[in-house]
Protein backbone atom coordinates (compact mmCIF):
# COMPACT_ATOMS: atom_id res chain seq x y z
CA UNK A 1 0.00 0.00 0.00
CA UNK A 2 1.19 3.63 -1.17
CA UNK A 3 0.93 6.22 1.49
CA UNK A 4 0.52 9.72 0.53
CA UNK A 5 0.10 12.84 2.19
CA UNK A 6 -3.27 13.41 0.62
CA UNK A 7 -4.74 10.57 2.40
CA UNK A 8 -7.21 10.85 5.48
CA UNK A 9 -5.73 10.79 9.04
CA UNK A 10 -6.79 7.74 11.26
CA UNK A 11 -4.64 9.21 14.35
CA UNK A 12 -6.01 7.00 16.51
CA UNK A 13 -5.23 3.73 15.14
CA UNK A 14 -1.99 5.13 14.42
CA UNK A 15 -1.41 5.85 17.91
CA UNK A 16 -3.00 2.19 18.88
CA UNK A 17 0.19 0.89 16.39
CA UNK A 18 2.60 3.22 17.32
CA UNK A 19 2.52 3.22 20.98
CA UNK A 20 1.67 -0.86 21.20
CA UNK A 21 3.89 -1.86 18.01
CA UNK A 22 4.28 -4.82 16.31
CA UNK A 23 4.79 -8.30 18.45
CA UNK A 24 4.55 -5.62 21.97
CA UNK A 25 7.32 -3.56 20.73
CA UNK A 26 7.51 -0.50 22.06
CA UNK A 27 7.62 2.46 19.46
CA UNK A 28 7.48 6.35 20.14
CA UNK A 29 5.62 8.47 17.49
CA UNK A 30 5.64 11.76 15.58
CA UNK A 31 2.22 12.33 17.40
CA UNK A 32 3.81 12.05 20.35
CA UNK A 33 5.43 15.47 20.10
CA UNK A 34 2.09 17.05 19.17
CA UNK A 35 1.46 16.27 15.54
CA UNK A 36 -1.07 14.13 13.62
CA UNK A 37 0.29 11.24 11.50
CA UNK A 38 -1.14 8.73 8.71
CA UNK A 39 -2.03 5.26 9.04
CA UNK A 40 0.82 3.07 8.78
CA UNK A 41 0.28 0.73 6.20
CA UNK A 42 4.14 -0.20 6.59
CA UNK A 43 2.69 -1.59 10.13
CA UNK A 44 0.60 -3.54 8.43
CA UNK A 45 1.93 -5.16 6.24
CA UNK A 46 4.80 -6.23 8.64
CA UNK A 47 2.49 -7.63 10.99
CA UNK A 48 1.20 -9.84 8.10
CA UNK A 49 5.07 -10.49 6.57
CA UNK A 50 5.87 -11.87 10.53
CA UNK A 51 2.08 -13.65 10.52
CA UNK A 52 3.50 -15.40 7.37
CA UNK A 53 6.80 -16.61 8.51
CA UNK A 54 9.87 -16.29 10.74
CA UNK A 55 11.55 -14.01 9.47
CA UNK A 56 13.96 -11.77 12.36
CA UNK A 57 12.78 -7.86 11.82
CA UNK A 58 14.74 -5.06 13.73
CA UNK A 59 14.29 -1.53 12.93
CA UNK A 60 14.69 1.85 13.95
CA UNK A 61 13.97 5.36 12.59
CA UNK A 62 14.55 9.06 14.08
CA UNK A 63 14.69 12.79 13.60
CA UNK A 64 17.57 13.59 13.11
CA UNK A 65 17.17 17.13 14.78
CA UNK A 66 16.16 16.27 18.00
CA UNK A 67 16.53 12.49 18.02
CA UNK A 68 12.96 11.84 18.38
CA UNK A 69 12.07 8.46 17.62
CA UNK A 70 9.55 7.46 14.67
CA UNK A 71 9.56 3.99 14.80
CA UNK A 72 11.69 1.36 16.72
CA UNK A 73 11.38 -2.56 16.91
CA UNK A 74 14.09 -5.07 18.51
CA UNK A 75 16.78 -2.28 17.58
CA UNK A 76 19.20 -3.10 19.71
CA UNK A 77 19.46 -6.55 18.53
CA UNK A 78 22.30 -6.85 16.01
CA UNK A 79 21.70 -8.67 12.91
CA UNK A 80 23.55 -9.70 9.83
CA UNK A 81 23.98 -6.23 7.63
CA UNK A 82 24.60 -7.35 4.63
CA UNK A 83 26.29 -4.47 2.14
CA UNK A 84 24.50 -1.97 4.36
CA UNK A 85 28.06 -2.82 6.39
CA UNK A 86 29.51 -0.26 3.22
CA UNK A 87 28.32 2.24 5.71
CA UNK A 88 30.63 1.23 8.68
CA UNK A 89 32.96 1.18 5.73
CA UNK A 90 32.38 4.49 4.49
CA UNK A 91 32.69 5.87 7.92
CA UNK A 92 35.74 4.55 9.14
CA UNK A 93 37.31 5.58 5.43
CA UNK A 94 35.94 9.40 5.84
CA UNK A 95 37.24 9.47 9.58
CA UNK A 96 40.71 7.96 9.03
CA UNK A 97 41.83 9.13 5.17
CA UNK A 98 39.53 12.54 5.04
CA UNK A 99 37.22 13.08 2.35
CA UNK A 100 39.67 14.97 0.33
CA UNK A 101 42.25 11.76 0.29
CA UNK A 102 43.18 10.55 -3.84
CA UNK A 103 44.74 6.98 -4.26
CA UNK A 104 47.42 7.42 -6.23
CA UNK A 105 49.18 4.98 -8.50
CA UNK A 106 52.68 5.52 -9.66
CA UNK A 107 54.54 4.44 -12.68
CA UNK A 108 58.64 4.40 -12.38
CA UNK A 109 61.75 3.42 -13.83
CA UNK A 110 64.50 1.87 -11.82
CA UNK A 111 67.38 0.87 -13.96
CA UNK A 112 66.28 -1.06 -16.86
CA UNK A 113 62.78 -2.24 -14.74
CA UNK A 114 59.31 -0.25 -15.49
CA UNK A 115 57.89 -0.33 -12.08
CA UNK A 116 53.96 0.04 -10.89
CA UNK A 117 53.49 1.37 -7.18
CA UNK A 118 50.01 0.29 -6.33
CA UNK A 119 47.98 1.94 -3.40
CA UNK A 120 45.18 -0.02 -3.90
CA UNK A 121 43.00 1.87 -5.96
CA UNK A 122 39.60 0.02 -6.86
CA UNK A 123 39.02 1.92 -9.75
CA UNK A 124 41.34 1.54 -12.59
CA UNK A 125 40.15 0.48 -16.00
CA UNK A 126 36.49 0.83 -13.43
CA UNK A 127 33.86 -0.03 -17.10
CA UNK A 128 31.20 2.24 -15.30
CA UNK A 129 33.39 5.07 -14.46
CA UNK A 130 35.30 4.92 -17.69
CA UNK A 131 31.57 5.30 -19.74
CA UNK A 132 31.03 8.18 -17.20
CA UNK A 133 33.73 9.87 -18.48
CA UNK A 134 33.50 9.04 -22.04
CA UNK A 135 36.88 7.09 -22.19
CA UNK A 136 37.87 3.75 -22.33
CA UNK A 137 38.54 1.02 -19.59
CA UNK A 138 42.27 1.19 -20.83
CA UNK A 139 42.54 5.02 -20.79
CA UNK A 140 45.31 4.99 -18.04
CA UNK A 141 47.59 2.64 -19.50
CA UNK A 142 47.13 4.53 -22.67
CA UNK A 143 48.01 7.69 -21.03
CA UNK A 144 50.86 6.08 -19.59
CA UNK A 145 52.60 4.94 -23.16
CA UNK A 146 52.08 8.31 -24.11
CA UNK A 147 54.03 9.75 -21.22
CA UNK A 148 56.86 7.06 -21.49
CA UNK A 149 57.27 7.82 -25.27
CA UNK A 150 57.19 11.30 -25.02
CA UNK A 151 59.90 11.03 -22.19
CA UNK A 152 62.35 8.51 -25.01
CA UNK A 153 61.69 5.18 -23.92
CA UNK A 154 61.02 3.00 -26.32
CA UNK A 155 61.53 -0.18 -24.56
CA UNK A 156 61.48 -1.97 -21.53
CA UNK A 157 65.06 -3.66 -21.34
CA UNK A 158 64.04 -4.88 -17.76
CA UNK A 159 61.43 -6.19 -16.26
CA UNK A 160 57.66 -4.80 -15.69
CA UNK A 161 57.99 -4.73 -11.74
CA UNK A 162 54.16 -4.38 -9.62
CA UNK A 163 54.21 -3.59 -6.32
CA UNK A 164 50.99 -4.28 -5.40
CA UNK A 165 51.97 -4.97 -1.12
CA UNK A 166 50.03 -2.46 0.35
CA UNK A 167 47.79 -5.13 0.74
CA UNK A 168 48.51 -8.59 2.14
CA UNK A 169 44.53 -9.71 1.25
CA UNK A 170 43.12 -11.30 -1.75
CA UNK A 171 39.97 -12.67 -0.74
CA UNK A 172 38.30 -12.73 3.34
CA UNK A 173 38.31 -16.18 4.60
CA UNK A 174 35.12 -16.38 5.35
CA UNK A 175 33.79 -15.79 1.42
CA UNK A 176 32.21 -18.95 0.06
CA UNK A 177 34.96 -20.68 -2.03
CA UNK A 178 32.17 -21.89 -4.36
CA UNK A 179 31.30 -18.00 -5.40
CA UNK A 180 35.19 -17.00 -5.98
CA UNK A 181 34.61 -16.55 -9.33
CA UNK A 182 31.36 -14.35 -8.64
CA UNK A 183 31.93 -10.62 -9.34
CA UNK A 184 30.95 -9.58 -6.16
CA UNK A 185 33.22 -11.93 -4.64
CA UNK A 186 36.06 -10.63 -6.41
CA UNK A 187 39.92 -10.52 -4.72
CA UNK A 188 41.18 -7.31 -3.67
CA UNK A 189 45.19 -6.15 -4.66
CA UNK A 190 47.22 -3.14 -4.29
CA UNK A 191 47.01 -2.87 -7.78
CA UNK A 192 43.14 -3.80 -9.88
CA UNK A 193 41.89 -3.50 -12.93
CA UNK A 194 38.66 -3.75 -14.46
CA UNK A 195 36.95 -4.24 -11.02
CA UNK A 196 39.38 -7.53 -10.91
CA UNK A 197 37.00 -9.48 -13.39
CA UNK A 198 37.07 -10.52 -16.84
CA UNK A 199 34.08 -10.30 -19.08
CA UNK A 200 33.26 -13.03 -20.81
CA UNK A 201 30.64 -13.13 -23.85
CA UNK A 202 29.96 -15.89 -26.11
CA UNK A 203 28.71 -15.77 -29.74
CA UNK A 204 26.96 -18.67 -31.66
CA UNK A 205 26.64 -18.61 -35.10
CA UNK A 206 25.86 -21.37 -37.64
CA UNK A 207 27.21 -24.12 -35.08
CA UNK A 208 30.71 -22.15 -34.42
CA UNK A 209 31.49 -20.86 -31.24
CA UNK A 210 33.55 -17.07 -30.71
CA UNK A 211 34.63 -16.08 -27.22
CA UNK A 212 35.53 -12.66 -26.91
CA UNK A 213 37.40 -11.26 -23.03
CA UNK A 214 37.59 -7.78 -21.96
CA UNK A 215 40.38 -6.62 -20.62
CA UNK A 216 41.96 -8.14 -23.90
CA UNK A 217 45.74 -8.70 -23.63
CA UNK A 218 48.17 -10.84 -25.57
CA UNK A 219 49.77 -11.90 -22.43
CA UNK A 220 46.31 -13.44 -21.50
CA UNK A 221 45.66 -17.08 -23.57
CA UNK A 222 41.92 -17.85 -24.37
CA UNK A 223 41.29 -21.50 -24.71
CA UNK A 224 38.14 -22.46 -26.40
CA UNK A 225 36.76 -25.85 -25.09
CA UNK A 226 33.06 -24.82 -25.87
CA UNK A 227 30.99 -26.56 -28.05
CA UNK A 228 27.68 -26.20 -29.20
CA UNK A 229 24.63 -27.96 -27.23
CA UNK A 230 20.91 -27.65 -26.27
CA UNK A 231 22.05 -26.73 -22.95
CA UNK A 232 24.15 -23.24 -21.29
CA UNK A 233 25.98 -24.41 -19.23
CA UNK A 234 30.04 -23.41 -19.12
CA UNK A 235 32.55 -23.08 -16.54
CA UNK A 236 35.71 -20.97 -16.54
CA UNK A 237 39.08 -22.58 -14.79
CA UNK A 238 42.78 -21.32 -14.58
CA UNK A 239 45.93 -21.68 -14.32
CA UNK A 240 48.22 -20.82 -11.48
CA UNK A 241 49.08 -17.71 -12.85
CA UNK A 242 45.90 -16.91 -14.25
CA UNK A 243 47.77 -16.54 -17.81
CA UNK A 244 45.62 -19.23 -19.16
CA UNK A 245 41.66 -19.22 -18.92
CA UNK A 246 39.87 -21.80 -20.38
CA UNK A 247 36.18 -22.10 -21.31
CA UNK A 248 34.41 -25.26 -21.36
CA UNK A 249 30.84 -27.02 -21.51
CA UNK A 250 28.16 -26.47 -23.50
CA UNK A 251 26.33 -23.59 -25.26
CA UNK A 252 22.68 -23.41 -26.72
CA UNK A 253 22.71 -19.35 -27.75
CA UNK A 254 24.29 -16.26 -28.12
CA UNK A 255 24.89 -13.99 -24.98
CA UNK A 256 23.08 -10.78 -25.21
CA UNK A 257 25.72 -9.32 -22.44
CA UNK A 258 28.93 -10.43 -21.08
CA UNK A 259 28.89 -12.35 -17.47
CA UNK A 260 31.47 -10.95 -15.17
CA UNK A 261 34.15 -13.80 -14.47
CA UNK A 262 36.63 -12.83 -11.23
CA UNK A 263 40.13 -13.56 -11.30
CA UNK A 264 42.56 -14.91 -8.99
CA UNK A 265 45.48 -12.44 -9.41
CA UNK A 266 44.17 -9.20 -10.06
CA UNK A 267 47.64 -7.22 -10.05
CA UNK A 268 49.12 -9.78 -13.12
CA UNK A 269 45.80 -8.73 -14.99
CA UNK A 270 46.56 -5.26 -14.26
CA UNK A 271 50.43 -6.14 -15.27
CA UNK A 272 49.19 -8.22 -18.32
CA UNK A 273 46.79 -5.58 -19.77
CA UNK A 274 50.01 -2.45 -19.18
CA UNK A 275 52.63 -4.58 -21.04
CA UNK A 276 49.90 -5.38 -23.97
CA UNK A 277 49.09 -1.67 -24.01
CA UNK A 278 52.95 -0.83 -24.22
CA UNK A 279 53.32 -2.84 -26.79
CA UNK A 280 50.14 -1.72 -29.60
CA UNK A 281 51.90 2.00 -28.72
CA UNK A 282 54.91 0.36 -29.74
CA UNK A 283 56.92 -0.05 -26.49
CA UNK A 284 57.83 -3.41 -26.06
CA UNK A 285 58.45 -4.99 -22.96
CA UNK A 286 61.85 -7.28 -23.20
CA UNK A 287 61.60 -8.94 -19.50
CA UNK A 288 58.72 -10.44 -18.00
CA UNK A 289 55.59 -9.32 -15.56
CA UNK A 290 57.03 -9.91 -11.89
CA UNK A 291 55.57 -9.05 -8.44
CA UNK A 292 57.88 -7.69 -6.06
CA UNK A 293 58.09 -4.94 -3.54
CA UNK A 294 59.88 -1.90 -4.19
CA UNK A 295 59.04 0.34 -1.60
CA UNK A 296 60.72 0.53 2.23
CA UNK A 297 58.26 -0.31 5.11
CA UNK A 298 57.73 3.40 5.15
CA UNK A 299 56.13 3.09 1.78
CA UNK A 300 59.03 6.09 0.61
CA UNK A 301 60.67 5.87 -2.40
CA UNK A 302 63.46 4.52 -3.23
CA UNK A 303 66.05 7.50 -4.33
CA UNK A 304 66.98 4.94 -7.25
CA UNK A 305 63.65 4.55 -8.54
CA UNK A 306 62.51 8.01 -10.74
CA UNK A 307 58.30 8.38 -11.28
CA UNK A 308 57.12 9.01 -14.57
CA UNK A 309 53.36 9.71 -14.10
CA UNK A 310 51.15 9.27 -11.35
CA UNK A 311 47.05 8.78 -11.36
CA UNK A 312 44.73 9.44 -8.82
CA UNK A 313 41.29 8.49 -7.98
CA UNK A 314 39.07 10.53 -5.73
CA UNK A 315 37.83 9.04 -2.35
CA UNK A 316 34.07 10.19 -3.35
CA UNK A 317 35.00 8.16 -6.79
CA UNK A 318 35.06 5.37 -4.72
CA UNK A 319 32.63 5.75 -2.37
CA UNK A 320 30.27 6.37 -5.04
CA UNK A 321 30.97 3.03 -6.26
CA UNK A 322 30.77 1.33 -3.16
CA UNK A 323 27.61 2.17 -1.90
CA UNK A 324 25.12 3.47 -5.20
CA UNK A 325 25.93 0.00 -7.05
CA UNK A 326 27.31 -1.93 -3.43
CA UNK A 327 30.52 -3.18 -5.29
CA UNK A 328 32.23 -5.18 -2.66
CA UNK A 329 35.74 -4.70 -4.22
CA UNK A 330 35.68 -1.42 -3.60
CA UNK A 331 34.89 -1.07 -0.10
CA UNK A 332 37.13 -4.08 1.13
CA UNK A 333 40.09 -1.78 -0.75
CA UNK A 334 38.56 1.23 1.16
CA UNK A 335 38.67 -0.54 4.25
CA UNK A 336 42.19 -2.03 3.65
CA UNK A 337 43.73 1.09 2.46
CA UNK A 338 42.61 3.23 5.40
CA UNK A 339 44.31 0.58 7.52
CA UNK A 340 47.50 0.30 5.72
CA UNK A 341 47.25 4.23 5.79
CA UNK A 342 51.09 5.22 8.25
CA UNK A 343 51.45 1.03 8.76
CA UNK A 344 52.42 -0.01 5.52
CA UNK A 345 50.54 -2.90 4.83
CA UNK A 346 47.26 -3.93 5.96
CA UNK A 347 45.42 -7.85 6.21
CA UNK A 348 41.90 -8.37 6.55
CA UNK A 349 42.15 -9.03 10.09
CA UNK A 350 44.29 -6.03 11.01
CA UNK A 351 42.09 -3.97 9.08
CA UNK A 352 38.36 -5.41 11.28
CA UNK A 353 40.45 -4.41 13.94
CA UNK A 354 41.48 -1.15 12.98
CA UNK A 355 37.64 -0.37 11.45
CA UNK A 356 36.60 -1.58 14.90
CA UNK A 357 38.85 1.42 16.72
CA UNK A 358 37.38 3.81 14.38
CA UNK A 359 33.87 3.36 15.09
CA UNK A 360 34.07 3.08 18.75
CA UNK A 361 36.59 6.10 19.00
CA UNK A 362 35.33 8.65 16.68
CA UNK A 363 31.71 7.62 16.22
CA UNK A 364 30.93 6.60 19.24
CA UNK A 365 29.28 3.03 18.40
CA UNK A 366 28.50 0.98 21.12
CA UNK A 367 30.99 -1.93 21.05
CA UNK A 368 27.90 -4.35 22.25
CA UNK A 369 26.18 -3.29 18.47
CA UNK A 370 28.32 -4.59 16.17
CA UNK A 371 30.85 -7.11 14.73
CA UNK A 372 32.86 -5.89 11.99
CA UNK A 373 34.68 -8.69 9.72
CA UNK A 374 35.00 -7.06 6.42
CA UNK A 375 34.30 -4.16 4.55
CA UNK A 376 31.75 -4.97 2.04
CA UNK A 377 29.13 -6.98 4.16
CA UNK A 378 30.01 -10.46 2.17
CA UNK A 379 30.85 -12.16 5.72
CA UNK A 380 28.17 -13.85 7.82
CA UNK A 381 30.37 -13.11 11.04
CA UNK A 382 29.37 -9.34 10.59
CA UNK A 383 26.47 -7.63 12.88
CA UNK A 384 24.81 -4.22 13.12
CA UNK A 385 21.80 -3.48 15.43
CA UNK A 386 19.37 -0.72 13.70
CA UNK A 387 20.13 1.10 16.67
CA UNK A 388 23.92 1.11 16.05
CA UNK A 389 23.25 1.97 12.19
CA UNK A 390 20.91 5.17 13.15
CA UNK A 391 23.27 6.35 15.38
CA UNK A 392 25.68 6.24 13.06
CA UNK A 393 24.12 7.25 10.43
CA UNK A 394 23.36 10.70 12.40
CA UNK A 395 26.86 11.24 13.01
CA UNK A 396 27.42 11.15 9.84
CA UNK A 397 24.98 13.42 8.85
CA UNK A 398 26.68 16.38 11.19
CA UNK A 399 30.21 15.71 9.99
CA UNK A 400 31.71 18.48 7.48
CA UNK A 401 31.94 16.02 5.41
CA UNK A 402 28.51 14.55 5.43
CA UNK A 403 27.83 16.18 1.79
CA UNK A 404 30.66 13.57 0.37
CA UNK A 405 28.90 10.52 2.42
CA UNK A 406 25.43 11.27 1.09
CA UNK A 407 26.16 11.70 -2.46
CA UNK A 408 27.40 7.83 -2.46
CA UNK A 409 24.13 6.90 -1.08
CA UNK A 410 21.94 5.24 -4.22
CA UNK A 411 18.44 7.60 -5.00
CA UNK A 412 15.32 6.54 -4.59
CA UNK A 413 13.74 5.74 -7.78
CA UNK A 414 16.98 7.38 -9.88
CA UNK A 415 20.22 5.38 -9.62
CA UNK A 416 22.09 2.56 -7.92
CA UNK A 417 20.69 -0.39 -6.87
CA UNK A 418 17.34 2.10 -5.49
CA UNK A 419 16.42 2.51 -9.67
CA UNK A 420 13.64 0.56 -8.85
CA UNK A 421 12.43 1.10 -5.48
CA UNK A 422 10.05 3.69 -3.68
CA UNK A 423 9.46 5.49 -7.28
CA UNK A 424 6.73 6.91 -5.74
CA UNK A 425 9.14 8.80 -3.33
CA UNK A 426 11.50 9.74 -6.25
CA UNK A 427 14.77 11.48 -4.83
CA UNK A 428 13.33 11.70 -1.09
CA UNK A 429 15.22 8.66 0.12
CA UNK A 430 19.13 7.72 0.01
CA UNK A 431 20.17 4.68 0.77
CA UNK A 432 22.37 1.60 1.10
CA UNK A 433 20.90 -1.67 0.19
CA UNK A 434 22.19 -5.05 1.96
CA UNK A 435 21.30 -8.52 0.39
CA UNK A 436 22.84 -12.19 1.32
CA UNK A 437 20.65 -15.02 0.97
CA UNK A 438 18.02 -15.11 3.92
CA UNK A 439 19.01 -11.82 4.68
CA UNK A 440 17.85 -8.15 3.43
CA UNK A 441 18.64 -4.68 4.62
CA UNK A 442 17.84 -1.06 3.86
CA UNK A 443 19.33 2.19 5.90
CA UNK A 444 19.96 5.82 5.06
CA UNK A 445 18.16 8.99 4.85
CA UNK A 446 14.60 10.48 4.28
CA UNK A 447 14.72 13.99 2.89
CA UNK A 448 12.69 16.46 3.69
CA UNK A 449 10.75 18.89 0.44
CA UNK A 450 13.60 20.95 0.28
CA UNK A 451 15.95 18.05 -0.20
CA UNK A 452 18.37 18.09 3.14
CA UNK A 453 17.97 15.02 5.45
CA UNK A 454 15.60 15.22 8.30
CA UNK A 455 15.05 11.23 9.33
CA UNK A 456 17.94 8.49 9.45
CA UNK A 457 16.80 4.85 9.47
CA UNK A 458 17.52 1.42 9.19
CA UNK A 459 15.72 -2.12 8.70
CA UNK A 460 16.83 -5.45 9.20
CA UNK A 461 15.72 -8.72 7.63
CA UNK A 462 17.01 -11.56 8.99
CA UNK A 463 16.17 -15.72 8.73
CA UNK A 464 14.06 -15.27 5.66
CA UNK A 465 12.57 -18.08 3.95
CA UNK A 466 12.08 -18.09 0.65
CA UNK A 467 13.10 -15.19 -2.16
CA UNK A 468 14.11 -11.65 -0.43
CA UNK A 469 11.64 -9.68 -2.13
CA UNK A 470 8.83 -9.42 0.27
CA UNK A 471 10.83 -8.40 2.82
CA UNK A 472 12.24 -5.55 0.56
CA UNK A 473 8.74 -4.62 -0.14
CA UNK A 474 8.07 -4.75 3.77
CA UNK A 475 11.16 -2.51 3.74
CA UNK A 476 9.79 -0.02 1.19
CA UNK A 477 6.39 -0.05 3.18
CA UNK A 478 7.67 1.33 6.33
CA UNK A 479 10.02 3.58 4.46
CA UNK A 480 7.09 4.78 2.80
CA UNK A 481 4.88 5.43 6.29
CA UNK A 482 8.55 7.38 7.19
CA UNK A 483 8.31 10.05 4.48
CA UNK A 484 4.91 10.36 4.70
CA UNK A 485 4.97 11.58 8.59
CA UNK A 486 8.08 13.97 7.06
CA UNK A 487 5.46 15.44 4.99
CA UNK A 488 2.55 15.95 7.60
CA UNK A 489 5.24 17.16 9.89
CA UNK A 490 5.96 19.69 7.48
CA UNK A 491 2.33 21.10 7.27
Amino acid sequence: MELRSGQPFRAVQWLLLAFVGVGGQLCTPAAAVGQTALPHGGERALAEYLASCRTQVAYHAVRLADGRILASRDAARPMVPASVQKLCTSAIALASLGADFSFKTTLAVCGGDLVVLGDGDPALGDPVLAAEQNVSIYDVPDRWAVKLKAEGISAVRGNLVLDDDIFHARRHPDWPEREHQRWYCAAVSGLNFNDNCLDIRIYRQDGALRVDVSPASRHISVVNRLAAGTRQVWVVTYTEDDATVTLIGQVRTSMTRPLSVAVNKPSLLFGRVLADRLALAGIQLEGGIVRRRVLGPDRMLPDEVTVVATHTTALSTVLSRANKQSLNMMAECLLLRAAADGRGSATFSQAAEFGTGVLVRDYGVDPSQFVLADGSGMSRRNRLSALAAVDLLRRLAGRADSETFRQSLAVAGVDGTMAKRLKQFSGRVLAKTGSLAGTSALAGYILDGRGEPVVAFAIFCNNIRGPNSQAKKVQDALVGDWVADVDELER
